[in-house]
């Protein structure tokens, strides 16, 4: 069922993205951005154990950091977005992921199951907003395979919560180098005092993934922020000291490459076990939903993520993460 709404869901998406009006759009820009440029660090932990699975995507953990002296400004240097008003944010983060086959506890491997993968890398974004718009410019570097310390990481879990350890990752696919790119488009189609619906058309492309997807997110409460949970506030005022809400975001997805079911795009060989591109799903629907709960600069949030078979044979899959944030 999901795959057959996934192409009208994605057509949706793009026509309202780059065709719809903003109906917040009547009020004054200079009123509603925020001259104040908040700086955050963000730590994020990801696990399928949540809805007690351990296999396909089953870790992962993320540490960000927005701080303006730091920024490299790309974007101000190519004079990029130099329309008015306009407000910048940059921002760092390292992130290591970690996918393993539905059974771990065996060296043998099944070609019909995902193969391990380990993925490293550290990422720069740059976000400009305009009006009712945000965009998002993105380079990732890192390391596919041993180098990013996936084996270790999770027989380290493992260990601590008494969990059988792996012993397959002598299969995983080879090292390989990252170099990716990010873009993505937002708009905020609706708003309203404890509402908003935004549509967004992400792209990436590089040795880790190439795909296009487009996003329709919810959200339904007290939030402070116009896009997210960082960036502009709503008004120009200061941020109020509470805010909760529920989201929601429906994300289909047109996969062109992953590396971590196809293999790297440099050191590839004959032995290791990857899936070709005929193999792998290219049509694939990921739902996200969550609850954030802030006071003052902490921000904490639960969001569960599932999503449809990567790959010919495949299962759904379903994880959850849990978000600490402050925002100074």
């Amino acid at each position: 069922m999901f795959m057959n709404l996934s192409p009208r869901i994605f057509g949706l998406i793009f026509i309202l993205v780059a065709g719809s009006p903003s109906l917040s759009a009547k009020h004054n820009l200079q009123d509603t951005l925020n001259k104040h440029t908040e700086n955050y660090i963000n730590l994020e932990f990801s696990n399928d154990i949540f809805f007690k699975t351990d296999y396909y995507f089953t870790h992962g953990f993320l540490l960000e950091l927005q701080i303006e002296r730091l920024a490299l400004r790309l974007s101000d240097r190519l004079n990029l977005y130099t329309r008015k008003p306009v407000e910048r944010r940059y921002n760092y983060n390292l992130q290591q992921n970690i996918y393993t086959p539905v059974n771990y506890t065996t060296d043998t491997i099944n070609y019909h199951d995902r193969p391990y993968a380990g993925t490293l890398s550290l990422s720069y974004k740059e976000e400009i907003y305009i009006g009712n718009t945000q965009n998002t410019f993105g380079i990732s570097i890192g390391a596919l395979g041993k180098p990013s310390g996936a084996e270790q990481i999770q027989n380290f879990i493992h260990s601590v919560i008494h969990n059988n350890l792996s012993i397959g990752w002598d299969n995983q696919i080879n090292t390989d180098i990252i170099i990716n790119f990010h873009y993505t488009y937002c708009r905020r189609l609706v708003s309203s005092e404890y509402f908003d619906f935004t549509g967004s058309a992400l792209i990436n492309a590089g040795t880790l993934n190439t795909d296009l997807s487009g996003k329709l997110n919810f959200r339904l409460g007290k939030y402070n922020h116009r896009f997210g949970d960082s960036g502009p506030l709503k008004t120009n005022q200061r941020r109020e000291n509470w805010q909760y809400y529920l989201y929601l975001g429906i994300i289909p997805k047109l996969v062109l490459f992953n590396a971590t079911l196809q293999g790297g795009v440099i050191n590839r060989s004959k032995d290791e076990h990857v899936f070709t591109y005929d193999q792998i799903e290219n049509l694939v629907l990921g739902i996200e939903w969550g609850l954030v709960i802030g006071y003052r600069g902490f921000l904490f949030a639960f969001r569960a993520n599932s999503i449809t078979p990567e790959f010919e044979g495949g299962k759904p899959h379903a994880f959850a993460s849990l978000q600490l944030k402050y925002l100074f």
